[in-house]
């Protein structure tokens, strides 16, 4: 016997309490090994309380990375409608003052495009501005933007403690634990192999201290049926993450798309604007000709 193989510390809790269950019940078949099925029962009952200590971590995570999003989208709806505010306080030129301090030489889709990030710091710059531009629309902006701020640092404060809270769990408990495993497993197996040099000798097959550990790296090898649910399971999952990788390759085509459409809108409207300028200042110029020419 080579010895049961050295489970690692990220190792799922559900593969960790398969390998604990192996043994567990493989140890009760056999009267001689029955009395080592007790530690591995106990420490089972550990690995689902961890396993629930971790389940709740990990919603905590995705409870606040969903915060983060949700603030996005609403820090996102109000470069738009700042971005129709401004326009629409000064005749729809681009070139004002307060739009070019607002957007710095970003389009709104440019500017839109971190999540949070430097759209948040880039978006916390603009509540002095649009305050004291002394109109009534901007300032009600403003006052949304205070509370969207305040709303997205919460949830950026609230992703880095639990993201840190699951540092701390992989570092403690989790680690704790499964060097608990190692050890056990490596102990057993130590003891299976005194009773087979033992009061076994000669009465169990050479693999018998193998078939405590499942991936033992001894001489053990999987049934056809350990194999085929394995490649089931890996199956599945391949098929579910081709299937979430398409749906993200639809989704990022579909936001690039509208990135696209918006950006040539804006430079349509800047145009248009611009064009609107130079016809009128064309139209200044044939006024001043005209002028000069009658006098």
């Amino acid at each position: 016997m080579t010895g049961p193989r050295t489970v690692a510390i990220d190792e799922p809790f559900d593969d960790l309490d398969e390998e604990l269950r192996h043994t567990e019940l493989t140890s009760k078949a056999y009267p001689d090994t029955a009395p080592l099925a007790e530690s591995f029962a106990a420490l089972r009952a550990e690995v689902r309380k961890r396993k629930a200590e971790e389940d709740a971590l990990l919603d905590g995570i995705a409870f606040a990375k969903a915060l983060v999003v949700a603030a996005d989208d609403v820090l996102n709806l109000l470069v738009d409608e700042t971005k129709k505010a401004v326009l629409a306080a000064y005749d729809q030129d681009f070139q004002a003052p307060l739009y070019r301090q607002l957007f710095e030489g970003q389009s709104p889709s440019e500017l839109k495009r971190p999540l949070l990030g430097a759209q948040l710091e880039t978006m916390r710059a603009w509540v002095g501005p649009l305050g004291a531009a002394n109109v009534p629309a901007l300032d009600v902006i403003a006052q949304k933007l205070s509370s969207a701020i305040v709303k997205a640092d919460d949830a950026v404060t609230k992703t880095s403690l639990a993201e840190q809270a699951m540092d701390t769990f992989v570092a403690g408990p989790r680690t704790s634990l499964v060097n608990d495993v190692n050890a056990l497993r490596k102990l057993t197996a130590g003891q299976i192999g005194e009773l087979v040099h033992g009061i076994l000798e000669g009465k169990v097959p050479r693999d018998f201290a193998d078939r405590f550990f499942l991936s033992s790296g001894g001489s053990r090898t999987p049934t056809s049926a350990e194999l085929s649910q394995s490649i089931t399971r890996l199956e599945a999952k391949l098929a579910r993450q081709k299937a979430l990788l398409e749906s993200m390759k639809e989704k990022e085509a579909k936001q690039l798309r509208a990135r696209q459409e918006a950006e040539l809108a804006e430079k349509q409207a800047k145009l248009a604007a611009a064009e609107k300028r130079a016809a009128e200042a064309a139209q200044e110029i044939a006024r001043l000709k005209a002028e000069m020419g009658s006098t």
